[in-house]
């Protein structure tokens, strides 16, 4: 797994940067799940959103965010969440596939006294770890 944060700090709108770039378009022949982080969609490099099986969305505080993020997935703009704490999970053969709540009461260590994020299903109420490929738990994929 490699995790690349925030990364509107090492690309550009249009384009990854070299490394990044082919680290992208390469990585599913190696087996890797690349896992990235951004603040706003328009910040997201196009090639990881194309390539990417699993999009995760949290909270969107403008409309403008919300509505570019929503027309690059191909989802009405309502189900872009505008709530802190509320998550939907996107797929590009399928669309939505899990949408609902997160919250920081579990996994509390020493370093992370308040607790790591756990995802809840909205439909069944129940905690939802990840994969090793990137899939939530508890999710019927088909």
């Amino acid at each position: 797994m490699i995790i690349c944060e925030e990364l509107a700090c090492v690309r550009s709108p249009g384009k990854a940067a070299e490394y990044l770039n082919r680290l992208i378009n390469q990585s599913l022949a190696f087996g890797l799940l690349i896992v990235g982080t951004v603040q706003r969609g328009q910040e997201v490099d196009k090639s990881m959103l194309n390539s990417a099986s699993y999009v995760h969305v949290a909270k969107h505080s403008t409309e403008d965010d919300a509505i570019y993020l929503a027309k690059k997935l191909g989802i009405p703009d309502s189900e872009v969440p505008r709530t802190k704490l509320k998550f939907i999970q996107w797929t590009s053969d399928r669309g939505i596939v899990c949408w609902g709540n997160i919250d920081f009461k579990g996994a509390k260590s020493k370093s992370w006294t308040r607790g790591g994020p756990r995802f809840i299903n909205a439909h069944i109420g129940k905690i939802m770890g990840f994969e090793r490929d990137g899939r939530l738990k508890g999710v019927v994929y088909r």
